[in-house]
């Protein structure tokens, strides 16, 4: 145990034992969100698109560990607004699906004085986390870049959040891959992963699935 873990020590957020953010007991009580469509948001087998929602420029794949609620929910909110980093590191090891191999790993983009403001993007510490378990077989890549400054997604409509999203990242990476696995924290409405998507197949890129740490 670190002197900082002596002085501060962790505790769970749901019980408040002593040891890590989410103890074992509380870690049990997780359930793994239903795998649903990416394009429709209704249940489909392995996350992966219906035939009549796929399309072209569309997501081919979803992947979620976790429930977005209750313990979750708490510890993804001190990742973002207290800045605890090593929060993300016992959510990335809790996320339970097993990784792609061979392909691209890329992550949604903040807007740069965003990201310059909070010193982090959670999206691509999720990346460097995953990937430090697959040495050797996937990479990360820098794909995408947001061009503007969009609004807090909540209290938003779908078609708000659509809307929100719409023309928010440019194409920046230097080769075009055959198929890419993006990351973010959250899936909500998936406005924000369908626009990533759709600037990336537009790219060239063949097969892109998402990648969410929780929903």
């Amino acid at each position: 145990m670190s002197l900082i873990d002596l002085i501060y020590p962790k505790k769970c957020v749901n019980c408040d034992l002593e040891g890590a953010y989410l103890c074992g007991d509380c870690t049990k009580l997780l359930v793994t969100p239903k795998p649903i469509c990416p394009m429709c948001c209704e249940l489909s087998i392995g996350g992966v698109v219906h035939p009549r929602c796929k399309s072209r420029w569309g997501i081919d794949r979803l992947m979620v560990g976790l429930p977005y609620k209750g313990s979750v929910q708490k510890l993804l909110k001190k990742v973002k607004y207290k800045s605890n980093w090593d929060i993300m590191s016992q959510l990335v090891k809790l996320y339970a699906l097993p990784l792609p191999k061979g392909m691209e790993y890329t992550f949604v983009p903040m807007y740069y004085a965003k990201q310059i403001a909070r010193g982090f993007n959670q999206a691509e510490m999720i990346v460097d986390l995953m990937l430090d378990n697959l040495p050797g077989v996937s990479r990360k890549v820098v794909l995408l870049e947001r061009v503007r400054e969009t609004k807090a997604m909540f209290g938003l409509s779908k078609n708000e959040r659509r809307e929100n999203m719409k023309e928010a990242f440019k194409y920046i990476g230097h080769s075009v891959p055959e198929s890419v696995l993006i990351c973010d924290d959250v899936w909500t409405t998936g406005a924000t992963m369908r626009e990533c998507t759709l600037v990336l197949k537009k790219a060239g890129v063949k097969t892109v699935w998402a990648l969410a740490l929780a929903r």
